[in-house]
């Protein structure tokens, strides 16, 4: 499979499709925060970053959450409740609403900046914001994960039923079992500041199970990839494929934030990481728009289209 191909790209007698756009648009805002990196230093301040995250990412993470979820519905519509395709859409369709959410919260909702409207009441506050953020993580790591756990899950299920179930290659299991690694780490970390008697709020112990629970997607997106793959490139092969992107990129943003808490990455460099979470949610945003293609060339089997 060609570049062109597996990312999506039209041929010339081909329309520009979402998926083509959608990388074109990634793709013009991470230059534009390169730009803002390079200007920060250039000059020193740290407002070319900042200001970058604050308006034009934040605006990018909305739109790519939204057309997560839109396209996710779109793909749900097309199953009815009986197929066991049905079931698998829907909690991956959960997932993005909470990816929409965590997004609203956490990076408009709770930003200082003009796209939050709550700054314009009297009750509006630092600690308002520190909450609405919190919770704002909550619905966009443990919440969203969950669902997309349990939808990839359902997924391998149908395809060991159907004897579809590929083996992960010996490339997979090496980002796999360093997430493994991570999340021990992680738990470590989090039973020693217990015992030096840190008492950790609500909200916090609840986004704990993120890290397992993205190891566990990370193995069932790479699992449907390789079954996927194994019967030839395809749209639906696309769709596993920018999934298992997506929660790979996800796993280094949770170490590089992770890192930057123990000064493992210092500043400046640990602005850096924050780009991930841009090409992150592109490619959550193109495996349902993937999917979508797959449908409707099934459904118009006299396009001259590659058939998933």
């Amino acid at each position: 499979m060609s570049l062109r191909e597996w990312l999506g790209l039209p041929r010339t007698h081909e329309r520009l499709g979402v998926s083509t756009l959608l990388i074109l648009l990634t793709a013009a805002y991470l230059l534009i925060g390169v730009v803002a990196f390079a200007g920060y230093r250039v000059t020193g301040d740290p407002t070319w970053v900042e200001s970058f995250f604050r308006m034009p990412g934040a605006l990018l993470a909305l739109f790519l959450a939204t057309v997560e979820l839109w396209f996710s519905l779109q793909v749900l519509s097309h199953f009815s409740n009986d197929e066991p395709m049905h079931a698998v859409w829907l909690c991956i369709s959960g997932s993005a609403a909470f990816d929409l959410a965590g997004v609203t919260a956490s990076q408009v909702l709770a930003a200082e900046s003009a796209l939050n409207p709550l700054r314009l009441f009297p009750w509006w506050s630092t600690q308002t914001a520190v909450s609405i953020r919190q919770y704002g993580i909550l619905a966009g790591g443990t919440c969203r994960f969950v669902l997309l756990a349990v939808g990839l899950g359902l997924c391998v299920r149908i395809y060991r039923r159907n004897h579809l179930l590929a083996r992960l290659k010996l490339l997979d299991w090496v980002p796999w079992l360093a997430m493994g690694v991570f999340s021990a780490r992680e738990f470590a970390d989090v039973i020693e500041a217990a015992r030096r008697g840190r008492h950790f709020p609500l909200v916090e112990m609840a986004g704990w199970p993120v890290d397992v629970l993205l190891w566990f997607c990370l193995a069932q997106a790479l699992l449907l990839y390789r079954s996927a793959h194994q019967m030839g490139p395809g749209w639906i092969t696309r769709c596993w494929n920018a999934i298992a992107v997506g929660c790979f990129l996800i796993c280094i943003g949770v170490a590089a934030d992770w890192a930057t808490r123990w000064d493992y990455l210092p500043w400046p460099w640990s602005a850096i990481t924050w780009y991930i979470w841009l090409p992150s949610g592109a490619a959550f945003a193109l495996a349902p728009v993937f999917q979508l293609e797959a449908i409707q060339n099934a459904l118009a089997p006299d396009r001259n289209i590659s058939r998933a």
